[in-house]
């Protein structure tokens, strides 16, 4: 099954660095262990390029083997712990990255201690790439639009978005006209709705905008005062002694849980969604 466990990584990263980073062992090795597993099926599984793996004809028939193989064993060892009740087994959770930042860990660290038992599997990421490997996971978090996938929706809860700026002596059109919009990589949504909030509230949409790619830099860049940016409430419980931070009347983010009802019956899956209600 490590055998499996190593394709089906390479597959997903598609990077040998990705992959050994995600498994824990060293590039190297994993390089090895890749060409001993091509030797033993007499194919190459992937080409390597520049721009990294490509899995060949052979390795896209044997990637969907290793997924349906790995898939099997997780079954078996669900339903071994379902007979029991027995809160152990794994738990494969797939987070969107800003709540797997600022709402997941105290969560996280609660449930591990109460449930040491408890192998979690966490894979965190934008949400629409979270969304195309559902069916995979226990659980998938996400956030924006309520998502149109063949399982269970259920809403978490929804925060109010803000306006953030390090300038107390400024207002907040001023910031927005002066000085550069800072952006972070998110979904399509998000910035919709945060370019509909701004004009209606403030009746401007800054020239200027920096991109960039995650939350935490953005909040770095904010504070130094390099511009304005519009952040999730759960991330700017550090930022309101230190900036303004202005509600968006007109804007919300939503998170929402998604998994399969049958599974509720694991008690692992279970007892983690109580923890979330509570």
């Amino acid at each position: 099954m490590k055998d499996f466990t190593l394709i089906v990584a390479l597959d997903t990263y598609r990077s040998m660095q990705k992959a050994a980073s995600h498994l824990f062992i060293s590039q190297p090795a994993i390089s090895q262990r890749l060409k001993t597993i091509e030797h033993n099926w007499g194919r190459d599984l992937f080409v390597r390029t520049s721009a990294g793996l490509t899995p060949t004809p052979a390795g896209e028939v044997l990637i969907e083997y290793a997924k349906a193989q790995l898939q099997a064993e997780q079954t078996m060892k669900d339903q071994l712990a379902k007979m029991d009740n027995h809160v152990a087994g794994s738990l494969k959770i797939g987070v969107s990255s800003v709540i797997a930042q600022y709402v997941l860990p105290n969560l996280l660290a609660k449930y591990m201690e109460e449930y040491p038992e408890v192998r979690i599997e966490l894979q965190t990421g934008l949400s629409a790439d979270l969304l195309r490997e559902t069916p995979n996971r226990h659980l998938t978090i996400v956030r924006g639009d309520e998502p149109m996938v063949g399982m269970h929706v259920e809403s978490w809860f929804s925060e109010p978005l803000a306006l953030v700026y390090k300038n107390r002596d400024a207002t907040a059109y001023d910031i927005l006209t002066d000085l550069p919009f800072l952006s972070f990589q998110a979904e399509p949504s998000y910035h919709v709705n945060v370019r509909d909030a701004i004009v209606k509230q403030y009746g401007v949409w800054p020239e200027r905008v920096l991109e960039v790619n995650n939350i935490g830099t953005c909040k770095a860049l904010t504070l130094a005062g390099v511009g304005a940016a519009v952040l999730p409430a759960c991330s700017v419980a550090d930022l309101s002694d230190r900036c303004v931070v202005e509600p968006l009347k007109t804007s919300s983010r939503k998170t929402w849980l998604l998994y399969e009802k049958e599974l509720t019956h694991l008690p692992q899956l279970r007892t983690f969604l109580q923890l979330l209600s509570v």
